[in-house]
């Protein structure tokens, strides 16, 4: 099994520009919220009892991804962040209406950070 198997990459478009996520495969936890934990200190198996549906095994792999794509990842986790905040922006200005608008949640797979088309 490659590492790369661990994850489902997507692209879509948001109102905000191009977004990707990177996602445990068979969960909606993306790659940020385990590395996050992590980088603030809590150990894999916090984050698995944080986190019920995950295993050690999952956990352990996107840390190994994260290290061996250490610049990658920190650009995507910024990317990501630059997203969430640009909608947390608009839900400040127009309320939560704005987020009905259902071609906002649209993914087009396509090739992600690990070069790979998604499944």
């Amino acid at each position: 099994m490659q590492l790369e198997d661990y994850f489902e990459f997507e692209k879509f478009q948001t109102p905000f520009g191009e977004a990707e996520r990177i996602r445990i495969k068979g969960h909606r936890i993306g790659i940020e919220t385990v590395v996050n934990d992590w980088k603030g200190g809590y150990v894999p198996e916090q984050i698995v009892a944080r986190y019920p549906t995950l295993n050690l095994e999952k956990v352990f792999a996107t840390l190994t991804y994260y290290l061996q794509n250490k610049d990658q990842v920190e650009a995507y986790i910024k990317q990501v962040a630059a997203i969430d905040e640009s909608y947390y922006l608009e839900y400040l200005k127009k309320g939560p209406g704005f987020l009905k608008d259902p071609a906002m949640w649209t993914a087009q797979p396509t090739t992600g950070l690990a070069g790979q088309s998604a499944p």
